[in-house]
């Protein structure tokens, strides 16, 4: 804030103020999966019907991309897509509310007036509804907030008044940039310089974990039970990595994608290459402190893909054991 000094004509000041404001733009309408509409059935049938032996043939990647092709082509035929309209959510609204506040205006429109007593039994009834609805919903995010965390802070954020999207940023020469790749060009500046470079030449040589006589990793016992416990662990809500598949629709198909998971673990320790989306990630910029107009006051969340998480999970646990 800044103080200019007095009008010509008045005793009164004149301030000048930036606000730190996020604008809400017309984006239209956006499709998405909507994954409470998933044919199950559908999919586990389709599944069956599959020799996943030809299937993952060839080399890593071939067969990783095989895969995961068979599993976007069944999301794409089985999972509804639903249109997403640019307006402001209600979490909280439920069915019963929705509906009395539908009645309410239908009242409405049929007498013009809110205070002739249909109009007022009408709105006094929804409101009722929607003060229930909501503290129904505030107390069911409370009582589960050390098993749903993200649940909880994502109501939080969006109750919160002001905006909160990523930029503008100002660059090194003091200029704003406001344009989505521009903004990428600067968080991928900063976060490539923080990065830390190992020095290879310095890396102490490891003890061998394994017994003598052992062939290493292509003795890790990788079973169907070991691969659906990690998956059991991975929460629905957690976010898609590179390869788009989400944890929820992996769950959901478990039972008949557990033998060619465990089918593409081994080839993956036998041959000693991993496929390249498990090497990919979608990276987004966090906010920490300070002005966010800054690249360097926000740190970079990695999000890789779930299916590489599990293979991880269970390496780990069998190195742990050897250990």
């Amino acid at each position: 804030m800044q103080n200019l000094g007095n009008f010509s004509s008045s005793d009164h000041k004149l301030i000048f103020c930036s606000l730190d404001i996020a604008a809400k733009t017309a984006t239209g309408n956006k499709t998405k999966y909507d994954y409470n509409r998933m044919d199950v059935h559908g999919m586990k049938e389709k599944l069956r019907l599959i020799n996943w032996t030809s299937v993952l043939t060839g080399s890593v990647d071939e067969c990783w991309e095989r895969f995961k092709s068979v599993l976007l082509k069944l999301r794409h035929k089985f999972v509804s897509v639903s249109v997403v309209k640019d307006k402001g959510k209600v979490p909280w609204m439920s069915y019963k509310a929705a509906k009395l506040v539908r009645k309410k205006h239908r009242v409405f429109k049929k007498y013009k007036d809110k205070d002739h007593p249909p109009c007022k039994r009408a709105s006094r009834v929804a409101s009722c509804e929607v003060k229930k609805a909501k503290y129904n919903f505030q107390r069911k995010l409370a009582e589960n907030i050390k098993t749903d965390t993200k649940s909880f802070y994502a109501y939080v954020k969006g109750r919160a008044k002001a905006g909160r999207s990523i930029g503008p940023l100002v660059n090194d020469q003091n200029v704003v940039v406001d344009l989505a790749e521009e903004m990428s060009q600067e968080f991928y500046k900063f976060f490539s310089s923080v990065f830390t470079k190992e020095r290879t030449g310095e890396v102490p040589e490891a003890n061998w974990v394994y017994k003598e006589n052992d062939n290493g990793f292509n003795n890790i016992d990788i079973t169907e039970e070991k691969v659906s416990a990690k998956l059991d662990k991975i929460r629905d809500d957690n976010a898609a990595g590179a390869d788009d598949l989400l944890p929820r629709f992996l769950n959901s198909i478990k039972k008949e994608i557990i033998s060619p998971i465990v089918m593409l673990f081994k080839k993956v320790l036998r041959e000693e290459i991993v496929p390249s989306d498990w090497r990919d990630t979608n990276v987004v910029p966090i906010f920490k402190v300070g002005q966010r107009c800054v690249a360097a006051n926000y740190r970079p969340v990695s999000l890789t893909s779930q299916i590489c998480k599990v293979f991880e999970a269970v390496v780990r646990d069998e190195i742990e054991v050897f250990g």
